[in-house]
């Protein structure tokens, strides 16, 4: 598809609706044709960035955060600014796209002039993103904006990565989270901003402020540390102050830059995606990692092209993903019949451009397993394999990074 980047950069800065969905599209899109189209609008759009206030909502599922951003929303439009929503929804099973929960539930919402929602599926991926909510997020930041609003989808505590996106977290819990503090000392709880206890009405007001009390004594003395308070989205209390709130701390905060936008060597290694387990019993290893150790597991997913079935064990700065043969044909059989109780079976870093990484390895003499061509991972993005006998010995996987 012809993608022409400079008119679509042009529709973005004014606001145009179909630019805007246009140009989602596009920087969201899997498909490495597209890659290069979407570098480059990115590239026009951050030439012509202006500031504007980016908050991410945040919290487990059933917190009524989508509830809580339509009114937020509205009380900013009617003091005059322009907002738009990102709001990432699950997966659909059946055609991979967004499930459209979030945006059904802010029709009122939708329908105010200057307001711009968009639905993102996770992709499938172990965290509550979207794979390129960076992306989506850079587009409707360079649009006439005065406000972005973030939703994740349900997040856990090990769900970090929001922090990095945005000006201002809000950790939105309901009534009765005693769970959830546990484990919340570290993780998005100590990153989080303002804490929200939503749904204080009706039966559940006294256990709100209840909650509320156990959060605020939870909170660090420290100068960062969040404001903790309760509000109802439903009945429309509390949700003045908090967003007079939001708006004092997006005020300071506000930066012309986009963080992470540095650009590097084409094809060189970014972060550490996660490190893989070969598991002979996918079932109990996972339930290890999620009743011995605690840590927040994904639910499984099977990848026939790879022969594996993975699930990602989410930590605060990477992940584990545990694998399982799937199918007569898995590569990963053998590793298990050398290592029968499992191991390590490679380690996953991401790239900025996965071809000019393929690119670079073959210049240095890395083989690249298969034919070659990239081929899509558990998160949805391109992914190539680099010979362990060319990598000291370490499988290597390379993984179109996501910002």
């Amino acid at each position: 598809m012809n993608h022409d980047t400079r008119s679509l950069a042009q529709g973005v800065l004014v606001g145009d609706r179909r630019s805007l969905a246009r140009a989602l599209t596009l920087v969201e899109s899997a498909r490495l044709a597209d890659g290069a189209a979407a570098r480059d609008l990115l590239s026009r759009l951050r030439a012509s960035r202006r500031p504007l206030a980016r908050i991410g909502i945040t919290g487990p599922p059933g917190a009524g955060k989508s509830t809580l951003i339509e009114q937020l929303g509205l009380r900013l439009v009617d003091a005059g600014k322009r907002v738009c929503v990102l709001a990432v929804d699950p997966t659909s099973s059946r055609t991979g796209g967004s499930i459209l929960g979030d945006k059904t539930r802010m029709m009122e919402l939708s329908r105010k002039a200057g307001v711009f929602i968009r639905p993102s599926p996770t992709g499938g991926g172990p965290g509550a993103l979207s794979a390129r909510a960076r992306q989506a997020l850079e587009v409707l930041a360079s649009g006439p904006f005065d406000y972005v609003l973030l939703e994740t989808a349900g997040a856990g505590q090990a769900d970090t990565g929001v922090a990095d996106l945005v000006d201002v977290l809000v950790l939105v819990i309901a009534p009765g989270g005693g769970d959830e503090l546990q484990g919340m000392k570290r993780g998005v709880r100590e990153l989080a901003d303002l804490i929200v206890v939503n749904k204080a009405d009706g039966e559940l007001l006294k256990l709100a402020q209840s909650t509320a009390a156990d959060y605020a004594r939870s909170v660090p003395a420290a100068e960062h540390a969040a404001t903790v308070s309760c509000c109802s989205a439903l009945e429309g209390q509390g949700i003045d102050e908090l967003a007079q709130k939001l708006s004092d701390l997006a005020g300071s905060r506000v930066r012309d830059e986009w963080p992470g936008t540095t650009p590097a060597a084409a094809g060189a290694l970014g972060r550490l995606n996660h490190v893989a387990l070969a598991a002979p019993d996918l079932a109990k290893a996972a339930a290890f990692y999620r009743d011995v150790l605690g840590a927040e597991v994904s639910a499984p997913k099977a990848l026939p092209e790879h022969g594996v079935t993975t699930v990602f064990v989410r930590l605060p700065n990477t992940a584990l993903e545990l694998l399982e043969p799937l199918g007569d044909e898995s590569p990963l059989s053998g590793f298990l019949d050398r290592k029968p109780k499992g191991g390590m079976h490679h380690i996953c870093c991401e790239v900025d451009d996965i071809l000019a990484a393929r690119d670079r390895m073959r210049e240095h003499g890395v083989r690249i397993l298969g034919d070659g061509e990239p081929r899509t991972g558990a998160h949805g993005l391109p992914v190539l394999f680099l010979h362990p006998a060319d990598c000291f010995g370490v499988l290597i996987e390379l993984e179109q990074s996501s910002a």
